[in-house]
């Protein structure tokens, strides 16, 4: 018993639960033509007992162990072989009669339910194999009974070895579909448990990465705006350029496990599409700008003011395709313009200067780790990402032909609000922004390094820090002088954040209510969903930058003093006049 599969079990009474009306229809039929060469009081009778007796077999198999409960593993046995030995005496009993062409229907009804027994009571053998020698011992009865008397004892033999030799060819091949079952298990679950120590692996160098990232790019980040040395800081741009690039890949690798996971998620809310492609396109205009590009864009009188749509990914989208762009074009920029298409789906085509794609790379342009020619190659990841997310949103990203440089048409589904719906959604007047200056922040990470990276950024923005290595530390720190805010790590020794927090949510007075934020390494949305779940006020990923850092410390502190939860901001809405506009 303990060598029997739970998992195969169970996989055998999947299998049967989902075919259970099919073969119960069947299986009706073959009764139904049997009333013509059999009583049906006879009929009726073993119908009755062979679908009780099956549908009580299929309901002990749910959620059998056998080495928990073997009586019942042995009343699952039971019942089918009763079961099978009820339906093959009804074909016998056909057989042995002397109305014309019942010997036919019974030998064609014997062999259809050997088929089905070979193809669906494979998966786990013994159940077949029961069936089987049910089906067996009443053709032998059958045998028996019928033959000497019709044609003496040569037929019998002769039907015997017949029977022999049929039974030994069905139990062969019963043998052959179970082990392939069982090797397509074996195969489905080491590809599931590579898949897992994979996603496992990435997960856990994307975190130990992540850690000495943010000492690069954060302390990087503030010597870059403390030196004064032209000299200096373009050495130190570099190197925050490069520490940048390394976590926008680390981002990518988790972004592409997760689709190849089937595991990307899509959060459908109600924005305004056209202030959210601004705002995508806002953010990368200096970096344009810096290297003498424009970006033109142009926003159809018919996109909705409203839309049901997952803001996030199509900031995603666009932000990989001007990265794209922004290393292919090295005079002239960038034109994007977004309509609503005639098939109701919201249209971004976004075409650049650069000097285009090459005919033969069209193909393998979106396949991932695919990177393409020049000095800036890329990663292989941004395009291939971006065509997966538009197809988790009902879209889809495509070149277009074009004469001078690189054409994309990135589409996705949205669902427009109506006017009418709009005006009837809740609104919430926008926080103030609050002047952080004079602010208290409590760090709290047990690695010094991190801590360091923290307080240097949040001493640029005039706030004061101090600094915890642990969650007694903070609890501690918290109750002699209570922080504005409290910037917590996720995965320290001891008591880790969510341990941490949970205390803190008990303190006193207006210390249980500050405003805390998860400060990791853990990237994936799984882990930004599960942190946020379990009550934090918001959360922040290593490595640290200036501007993601600001942006969440001002949501935080603004939704605490009007008590609202919080909300990231869209970009300023633009005109949506037909023509072209300067991005300002």
């Amino acid at each position: 018993m303990a060598r029997l599969s739970p998992e195969e079990i169970r996989r055998q009474y999947v299998v049967l639960s989902e075919g259970a009306i099919t073969r119960l229809l069947l299986t009706s039929l073959i009764y139904f033509f049997a009333m013509l060469f059999v009583p049906w009081a006879l009929v009726l009778g073993l119908m009755l007992t062979d679908f009780a007796l099956e549908r009580l077999s299929i309901g002990l198999m749910s959620g059998l162990k056998p080495s928990r409960t073997p009586w019942r593993y042995g009343a699952v046995l039971a019942t089918g072989m009763l079961s099978q030995f009820t339906y093959a005496m009804l074909l016998i009993s056909a057989y042995v009669t002397d109305t014309a062409y019942a010997r036919s229907f019974a030998i064609g009804a014997i062999m259809l339910s050997m088929m089905q027994m070979i193809y669906s009571r494979a998966i786990h053998l013994p159940i077949g194999v029961v069936r089987l020698v049910a089906t067996v011992i009443a053709t032998f009865l059958g045998i028996v009974h019928h033959w000497p008397g019709e044609y003496g004892y040569p037929g019998l033999a002769l039907s015997l070895i017949a029977l022999g030799c049929s039974s030994y060819f069905i139990a062969s091949v019963l043998r052959d579909n179970n082990r392939l079952h069982v090797g397509i298990a074996k195969e489905r679950a080491a590809a599931r448990a590579a898949d897992e120590a994979k996603s496992r692996f990435l997960a856990q160098m994307s975190h130990e990465l992540r850690t000495p990232l943010n000492a690069i790019l954060g302390l990087g980040h503030v010597e870059l705006a403390l030196s004064q040395d032209p000299a200096s800081r373009e050495r130190m741009k570099l190197v925050t350029d490069a520490a940048k690039g390394l976590a926008e890949i680390l981002d990518d690798i988790l972004d592409m496990s997760a689709i190849e996971a089937g595991r990307l998620t899509i959060h459908p809310t109600a924005c305004d599409p056209s202030a959210e492609i601004a705002s995508a396109i806002a953010l990368f205009l200096p970096l344009y700008q810096s290297q003498g590009l424009t970006i033109n864009l142009w926003l159809a009188a018919n996109l909705p003011k409203r839309a049901q749509m997952d803001a996030q990914r199509l900031r995603q989208c666009l932000s990989n395709l001007l990265s794209n762009a922004l290393k292919h074009t090295e005079t002239g920029g960038v034109v994007v313009r977004a309509e609503i298409a005639s098939d109701g789906k919201l249209a971004i085509t976004m075409a650049d200067t650069g000097p285009g794609i090459a005919p033969e790379m069209a193909d393998r342009l979106f396949q991932p780790f695919h990177r393409g020619a020049g000095d800036k190659p890329g990663n292989g990841l941004g395009l291939s990402i971006t065509k997966a997310v538009a197809r988790s949103m009902g879209g889809n990203l495509v070149l277009l032909s074009s004469s001078c440089g690189a054409q994309f048409l990135l589409t996705l589904a949205i669902d427009a609000v109506s006017a009418d719906a709009a005006d009837t959604l809740p609104r919430q007047d926008a926080p103030p922004t609050p002047d952080l200056r004079g602010l208290t922040v409590l760090v709290v990470d047990d690695i010094a390094t991190n801590r360091l990276v923290a307080k240097a950024h949040l001493g640029l923005l005039g706030i004061k820090a101090t600094e915890a290595a642990s969650g007694e530390a903070a609890l501690a720190s918290i109750r002699a002088n209570p922080p504005d805010l409290v910037l917590l790590d996720m995965n320290m020794p001891g008591m880790d954040g969510i341990s941490t927090l949970k205390r803190i949510r008990i303190l006193p007075s207006r210390a249980a209510r500050l405003p805390v934020i998860a400060m990791t390494a853990d990237a994936t949305d799984a882990h930004r969903r599960h942190y946020l779940a379990a009550g934090l006020d918001d959360y922040l990923a290593k490595p640290l930058t200036p501007e993601t850092l600001t942006a969440v410390l001002k949501r935080s502190l603004a939704a605490a003093r009007s008590h609202q939860p919080c909300i990231t901001a869209s970009g300023p809405p633009q005109s949506s006049d037909d023509r072209i506009q300067p991005v300002a």
